[in-house]
């Protein structure tokens, strides 16, 4: 495999990647011909090519400006999605972790004062959301009327601008490019976004060249497409900073780039061995050892990044991740000695989102309860009270290698939703809620899960372990652990609280996205930081019984929430197996109330959300009108396609009555 001769060291970073260095010579030992030969040199071509590229990059980036404004302009969006930050209060925290691992229901404060509505927020008493429930009712004399609530108040009481996504702009093209392409598992969009950059891709790598020129082509632009697949796949993505997305939405592209590099590079090697062959020179194909390192360390990125392979073994597919392209980095160099700069560049992104991840990391100790109800591990960190948006989440290491062994211990990260609130003003930590599904999780739950004593406190100190036996109050451990994030959170820069109303769908454990999502909408409804003034949560799950360990959670939303003359909530639970013997006796204990539903059988999302949308649109306007309904969703795959479904199915009226209609997964 040939490569450019070496240029002029001294013409700096800068020429090499805008293109504005001088052409390479062809070299004369080279097995090539001068058929070659182009008029512009293969590095200026690449020089276009990032350019074109950074130009793309930076329309989006000015697409997403005007929301990011309306995001960064509310009081203290500065300081939240970015790092977590620990507790204020340490013997408050600890109390409050001891009472939530027992799942006991906190009881509201006496009142100092009533709330007020912020003038201008809402106009009128007939702006106020009406709650049906029959709980201190005037017509229900045998009910003790519940005392107003003091709302906490931090910071000045500003409610978000709200900014409409593009989607909602341009519904009926935005509706066509969200509809899933066939039964590839890609939208429309992401589908017609890989169509555009392979043509892009194709045009600079055979249209615009000729002869032998489209084989060293390829090679070329496998080396400019190194920076922009690192900045894809990082967690700490400055792409994904810039748009206003997050890692995990724009990974898709990356994925998608690496297929073209090898499908390139594949055509480089098999381009050149065939010259070789056809000249009779197939002996310079052993004097190119760093060209086979680098094919070498890109093949093993693709043969581990099959979907089969990475779902059946997601470790060695992460291990060979770095492995292959820490290979290809440092052998491309030396194959290419002008890829230097772009794997400078690629090397100064892996950096930064290193340093980033250290940043973001903090070892803390944990509270781990197995909830048997749930099949899942309840984790809660005290330390940890600030910091994070709703919907976002961590990577976690388990700390403990008596318990999760050495490579559950060191070797393994997962990354779960949070489901609690930051600084909710209840002194409340960090709470995870682990689904127990394979080997890792599986020993999380069977270490939380110890016999519960009836003796005094015992502490059993073990390395990295301490289980800790109240008596009186059931079973619980604790576990170091190494904490990194946030990450994610609603795409675009979206403010769930600048909507005038939220239809949370969650199913199975993505009840963590649901609490999380509704905890911070009924948080800044006290603070009167929202416009926020209806929401309903649905949650289909299989089994029954596992409400009853959220059901603190669901009853303190209700009891928040009947105190706020401008929110009023509905929630609602479906469970699509039969009821089990013992949930009948346990129903008895769910609170009775018209806002709190438990039924068996899947719903009809669409009609869910129609009756949703219209009870909206029956609300009153304020002077800014309405601003529309946030649509949120997390769980199976399939059920998000239903709620994006039926979301796309809600008629134009509908949507233009309430000021438009989002959808946001996790």
């Amino acid at each position: 495999m040939s490569a450019p001769a070496s240029t002029n060291m001294a013409t700096g970073f800068a020429s090499h990647i805008l293109g504005l260095a001088p052409r390479a010579a062809t070299n004369s030992s080279s097995s090539i011909s001068k058929e070659g030969d182009a008029m512009y040199s293969n590095e200026q071509f690449l020089g276009l090519f990032n350019l074109i590229l950074l130009v793309i990059i930076f329309f989006f980036f000015l697409a997403s400006v005007p929301r990011a404004i309306a995001r960064f302009r509310h009081p203290g969006a500065w300081q939240t999605g970015w790092i977590l930050k620990q507790r204020k209060s340490y013997v408050r925290r600890a109390t409050d972790a001891i009472r939530r691992s027992l799942h006991m229901p906190e009881y509201p404060s006496m009142p100092s004062r009533r709330p007020t509505i912020k003038e201008g927020l809402v106009n009128g008493a007939a702006a106020f959301a009406t709650d049906d429930s029959d709980e201190g009712h005037e017509n229900n004399p045998g009910k003790q009327v519940a005392p107003i609530r003091r709302i906490s108040r931090k910071g000045p009481a500003i409610a978000p601008a709200h900014v409409p996504s593009w989607a909602t702009l341009f519904h009926p093209f935005a509706s066509t490019l969200g509809r899933p392409f066939f039964a590839t598992g890609l939208s429309n969009g992401q589908a017609l976004l890989y169509l555009l950059y392979t043509a892009f891709f194709i045009t600079f790598a055979f249209v615009i060249t000729y002869g032998t020129v489209s084989i060293a082509r390829a090679g070329w632009l496998v080396i400019g497409n190194i920076p922009l697949m690192v900045a894809l796949g990082a967690k700490n993505s400055i792409i994904s900073v810039l748009v206003g997305s997050n890692y995990g939405k724009v990974n898709f592209i990356h994925r998608w780039i690496g297929k073209l590099m090898f499908i390139a590079s594949v055509w480089h090697v098999f381009g050149y061995l065939v010259v070789w062959l056809t000249r009779g020179t197939i002996d310079d194909a052993a004097k190119h050892v760093s060209a086979w390192a680098a094919f070498a360390g890109l093949s093993i990125i693709a043969i581990a990044s099959l979907p089969i392979i990475r779902r059946l073994t997601y470790n060695f597919f992460y291990h060979a991740h770095w492995i292959g392209y820490t290979v290809l980095l440092v052998a491309i160099c030396f194959h290419v000695t002008e890829a230097i700069y772009w794997v400078l560049g690629a090397l100064f992104i892996i950096g930064l989102d290193h340093v980033c991840r250290l940043l973001k990391s903090t070892i803390v100790s944990a509270t781990i309860t197995a909830l048997p109800d749930l099949q899942c591990t309840r984790v809660e960190i005290p330390y940890l009270t600030r910091g994070w948006r709703a919907g976002q989440h961590v990577r976690i290491h388990a700390l403990s290698f008596s318990k999760m062994g050495f490579f559950g211990s060191f070797m393994e990260v997962h990354p779960f939703t949070i489901a609690s609130v930051s600084e909710n003003g209840r002194g409340d930590g960090m709470v995870l809620y682990v689904k127990k599904t394979g080997d890792w999780t599986k020993k999380l739950y069977n270490a939380a899960s110890v016999t519960q004593a009836n003796t005094d406190t015992v502490y059993e100190e073990k390395v990295g372990y301490t289980v800790a036996l109240e008596k009186g109050f059931g079973s619980g451990a604790t576990m170091r652990m190494l904490v990194e994030g946030p990450y994610g959170g609603p795409e675009g820069h979206a403010v769930i609280s600048s909507f005038s109303s939220a239809f949370v769908l969650v199913g199975g454990s993505g009840i963590t996205y649901g609490l999380a999502c509704v905890g911070e909408l009924i948080r800044d409804t006290e603070a009167l930081q929202a416009r926020t003034r209806l929401i309903h949560l649905v949650w289909i799950v299989q089994d029954p019984a596992a409400v009853f360990p959220i059901l603190p959670n669901l009853v303190s939303f209700l009891d928040r929430t009947n105190y706020m003359p401008t929110l009023s909530i509905q929630i609602s639970i479906h469970y699509t197996r039969a009821s089990a013997s013992a949930f009948s006796p346990r129903s008895a204990s769910l609170p009775k109330s018209r806002r709190l539903e438990v039924q068996p059988g899947r719903p009809n999302i669409l009609d869910l959300l129609s009756g949703f949308v219209e009870k909206t649109n029956a609300l009153a306007r304020g002077r800014g009108g309405m601003s529309g309904v946030a649509v949120l969703s997390c769980g199976p795959k399939g059920l998000t396609e239903q709620v994006k479904k039926a979301a796309r199915g809600l008629s134009a009226d509908a949507r233009s009555g309430v000021g438009g209609v989002e959808f946001i997964d996790e």
